[in-house]
């Protein structure tokens, strides 16, 4: 049995010189020692991957910064002229610029004819700036590294798809390996009546269903200072604010 050492903390009757593994064993006699929540063997394995490849999209998103950061010190807002440096443009820029190009005008043939964000003059001028020797060596270091973490996350990705089907639930192209990892399974469906339009139950319930009371009307705003009572003569007493309540 897997046991949670901080709900222990809570049982009442302990004494002072009882050993920790003395009082579970009690506990566990009693049947007072619950077990924590263990998802199934392949939810495990399949949870691991997915927080590893959360740590590699943490990390390539934290070279990208570093990347932006080296080229705006240099003067070269490669930001303004594409929409995501790490697209076919901007990784393509860049890899001419590690490679020893300098010319504006060569660089912007590099740019994809999809690119809405900017012209080819608003680009020229957007690769002007001051080549500075540390600032490409690290422009380098970090390049290298968001496409080490790239690779990384491809070949964890042929780890994660086939495990997919392992999972009760959760197909391959289903889209919900992450919940389904963290959560140990398939969303459960709302009960019809339950919970309020759009909300749902479990443990994806959304905000609806949680701040649901059981004086609350759909579509309608109701706090607890505005609820109608009755005056003496039997009408109801003027909601306050201008907000529409009901009879509860």
């Amino acid at each position: 049995m897997l046991a949670n050492t901080k709900e222990l903390k809570h049982v009442p009757g302990r004494k002072s010189d009882v050993l920790d593994c003395q009082w579970q064993q009690q506990l566990h006699s009693y049947g007072l020692l619950s077990g924590s929540f263990r998802p199934a063997e392949a939810i495990c394995r399949l949870r691991t991957l997915m927080r590893q490849r959360e740590t590699l999209t943490r990390e390539c998103a934290a070279a990208t910064q570093r990347m932006h950061k080296a080229m705006q010190q240099m003067g070269v807002h490669l930001h303004l002229a594409v929409s995501d440096v790490t697209g076919v443009t901007g990784l393509a820029i860049i890899d001419a610029i590690l490679a020893g190009e300098r010319d504006p005008q060569e660089l912007v043939k590099l740019r994809d004819p999809r690119v809405r964000k900017s012209t080819k003059a608003q680009m020229e001028a957007a690769l002007q700036g001051q080549w500075r020797s540390e600032l490409l060596f690290v422009l380098r270091q970090q390049r290298d590294l968001y496409g080490y973490c790239q690779g990384q996350m491809d070949e964890l990705d042929q780890e994660i798809i086939p495990m997919l089907g392992e999972v009760a639930g959760v197909g391959a192209e289903g889209g919900e390996e992450a919940p389904a990892a963290e959560l140990g399974g398939a969303k459960p469906e709302a009960p019809t009546g339950a919970v309020a339009a759009g909300a749902e139950s479990g443990p994806l319930a959304g905000p609806q269903a949680l701040a649901a009371g059981p004086s609350q009307v759909v579509g309608e705003r109701q706090d607890s200072a505005a609820v109608v009572r009755a005056e003496p003569d039997g009408k109801p007493k003027p909601s306050k604010g201008g907000i529409r309540c009901r009879w509860t």
